[in-house]
């Protein structure tokens, strides 16, 4: 097997993660490794080891990611899966390395975006913090600080990436992993919640509607109906307590559930990248092309739109200033002039 190299509101509070938001993922060698890895090991998928879920998220990683991956290294290993399949012997559950290819292959690839971040924020205080450390973690940081209007998170284990805050620490990584999946589980109940909701109203309104067609009255009298029926069954205290009784669990569970998003929301907050949100037209285009879905591509005169209506007070970018970010080679221009931040690949069949 080869491989081919919802509009957040800007007036919630920088401090505070609302349900339903994007939220930004930066994925970094270590970290990615250990997912596949444990995933092998212990037969999971994608994130289910140890990670955030992929619901309203958007994974990134640097390009120089993918490259690491397959290159080789200065312990004598051709590339990741070997080294890899080394460990793995050595733990006494061998594994070849084809195996840890096609697992990051089946259950990684097209679900990351790679970012060219060549040349671009190599001067940043937090990336030349990095860069002391260990130079080869610096694109990773250069990511972060491109992401910074979306605060994005950084999942890392490298001590270069958590000195400077950029990736939580160590004793705060696994609890913000965990925070991850409360959220989404607690989002998704809150929409099942929502959809229900509004599943009964629209019942209901139909059905009032074609029992007036069929009985030739006006749509008001199937309403009074309901209306006295509803309140024919909350008379009396024991009908009232049986009412009670029954919507009661399912009232408390959504309600845990939002109570465990809101709190897993918190300590993401806490939690995200280091990085001050940044107002410079490379961070402003990106925030726009990262809110897209991965193959989305927009024209420089959409992105212009969606940067006013995301900031209605900022001064208007020409399209001019905003083609000339463009030649980046973080955004990645395809067909008819449109452009999409990164790039994702698939699995080539042999």
């Amino acid at each position: 097997m080869t491989t081919a190299a919802q509009l957040p509101d800007r007036q919630w509070s920088r401090y505070r993660i609302s349900l339903g938001s994007t939220r930004t993922v930066i994925l970094d060698t270590d970290y990615l490794l250990n997912q596949i890895r444990d995933g092998v090991r212990e037969g999971g998928t994608l994130f289910l080891v140890g990670g955030p879920p992929l619901g309203n998220v958007r994974a990134f990683a640097s390009s120089h990611v993918l490259q690491e991956l397959y290159k080789s290294d200065h312990l004598g290993f051709r590339n990741k899966w070997e080294k890899l399949a080394n460990e793995a012997a050595a733990g006494e559950w061998p594994r070849e390395p084809e195996v840890f290819e096609a697992f990051f292959v089946r259950h990684f690839l097209d679900r990351i975006t790679f970012v060219d971040v060549t040349g671009v924020f190599e001067d940043e205080p937090s990336v030349e913090e990095v860069r002391e450390t260990d130079a080869k973690d610096a694109p990773t940081a250069q990511l972060a600080v491109l992401l910074s209007r979306l605060r994005p998170f950084v999942y890392s284990h490298d001590i270069s990436l958590r000195r400077p805050g950029l990736a939580p620490e160590r004793v705060q990584f696994q609890a913000v992993l965990a925070a991850g999946r409360d959220l989404e589980s607690g989002e998704a109940t809150v929409r099942g919640a929502t959809y229900v909701g509004a599943a009964i109203v629209w019942g209901v309104d139909g059905a009032t509607n074609k029992a007036a067609a069929l009985l030739k009255v006006p749509r008001w009298v199937p309403y009074l109906v309901l209306a006295g029926s509803v309140t024919w069954l909350l008379i009396g205290r024991e009908r009232r307590e049986k009412v009670v009784m029954v919507l009661k669990p399912v009232g408390e569970f959504i309600l845990l559930q939002a109570e465990l998003a809101s709190s897993a929301a918190a300590l993401l907050d806490g939690s995200v990248a280091n990085v001050p949100e940044d107002d410079r037209l490379e961070c402003r285009i990106a925030e726009v092309l990262a809110q897209r879905t991965k193959d989305e591509r927009l024209l420089a005169r959409e992105i212009q739109e969606r940067i006013i209506q995301y900031s209605p007070s900022l001064v208007r970018p020409t399209i001019p200033e905003i083609r000339s970010v463009l030649t980046n080679p973080c955004f990645v221009e395809g067909p008819r002039y449109r452009y999409r931040l990164g790039e994702t690949y698939i699995a080539e069949s042999d």
